[in-house]
This record gives structure tokens, sequence and C-alpha cells, in this order.
């Protein structure tokens, strides 16, 4: 169990880790760079595989989109992390963090805190991202 300030993400959050992860709490995928051509034994055009890649996301402010995307083009990849805790069925999404992915090295780039993040979202994001880079 998570030890943040906001019970409800504790209680909530079964799973919090690297890579391509579907989660109650977190959603996260590689971001390609967008010179990344092949998959799969498949040439696509460049931006395909980086613009699917951000496909998964959705409610993805352009200025977050924008970041990863760059990052990405700069690094090779990275990984883009929604944090994010339910009220009933609703989404409430608590920030973004963004590493440098690979492999064994996740090097944390960038937090970025939701519009009037309270003190709560603010401590689940650091929390997590000492999770997720090393």
């Amino acid at each position: 169990m998570l030890n943040t300030l906001h019970k409800t993400f504790n209680r909530q959050a079964e799973f919090i880790g690297t890579g391509n992860v579907y989660g109650t709490c977190q959603v996260s995928n590689y971001i390609r760079a967008a010179n990344t051509l092949e998959c799969n034994g498949i040439i696509n055009q460049p931006k395909k595989l980086q613009d699917f890649d951000i496909s998964l996301f959705d409610r993805l402010p352009q200025n977050v989109e924008k970041l990863a995307r760059s990052i990405a083009d700069d690094a090779g990849q990275a990984i883009l992390y929604k944090i994010r805790h339910w009220r009933g069925k609703v989404e409430i999404i608590d920030g973004w963090i963004i590493t440098e992915g690979h492999k064994t090295s996740h090097k944390l780039r960038h937090i970025i805190e939701v519009h009037r993040a309270t003190y709560k979202q603010r401590d689940i994001l650091q929390v997590v991202s000492k999770i997720l880079s090393n």
C-alpha cells in the first residue's frame, strides 16, 4: 500500500510501475520518437507510431502532449504516465509524469500538476515519481 497524504488514492492504487500499464490509478505508455518508422517488420510514415502511442491517453492536455513528444524525440523514447484516482465513476486526474524510457533506466524529466492541484495531489505525484524513476 502506498503512503501518500491522499487516502482514497492509497486505497485504490493496486499497482504503480514503469512501462505500459493500464490500471486503476495509472495509465502509462512508451512514446516512441517521431522518426521511429519500423514496428513488427512494417515500415510506417514518420510520426505514425508516435501518434499511435499518444492515442492511448484521453483528456491529455496539449502542453503535456507536446512535452512528451519533445522528450521522446530527444531521448529516443519516453514514458508518459497519467496518475489518477476515482470518485465513484468519475476519473480525477492528479497529474502527469514523463520519464526518459528505457528498459532499465527511467530518468525523471517532468512532473506536471493539474490546474489548481491540491496538496494531496502534489504529494501523490512526489511519491509516485520516486517509484517510477531511478
